[in-house]
């Protein structure tokens, strides 16, 4: 376990996303950098950030449940495999990484909206 690092976890992860590790990080980066903007022109427009944040956080909360309810069917396995709760919350972490997504995603539109909503008053 002492080599259990940053760098061999960065290892893990290229491996196991092989093709699809670097568009991962590209995707990643860009819902971040929209988040970060989003709040940014929210703060440069004197705008409160509170109606974005909740209505993202209940729309990724939907995606959230919805993902967890798919999961069985996003990993090939039956969904008579969720048997028990441990499996459950297994299923509703991987989900919440489609809940991040959708949280940023969402943030980053309505806050863009709310910003442009107070310039045409």
């Amino acid at each position: 376990m002492n080599d259990f690092n940053p760098i061999s976890l960065w290892f893990i992860a290229w491996e196991t996303l092989s093709v699809w590790f670097w568009p991962v990080i590209i995707v990643a980066l860009l819902l971040l950098l929209g988040v970060v903007t989003g709040f940014r022109a929210l703060r440069r427009h004197g705008r409160s950030a509170g109606r974005p944040l909740a209505g993202a956080i209940i729309v990724a909360l939907a995606a959230t449940f919805v993902g967890t309810w798919a999961m069985p069917y996003l990993t090939h396995a039956a969904p008579s495999s969720l048997g028990s709760f441990l499996d459950w919350l297994t299923a509703f972490l991987l989900a919440l990484a489609i809940g991040m997504a959708v949280f940023a995603l969402a943030f980053s539109l309505m806050a863009r909206r709310c910003v442009r909503k107070g310039q045409r008053a």
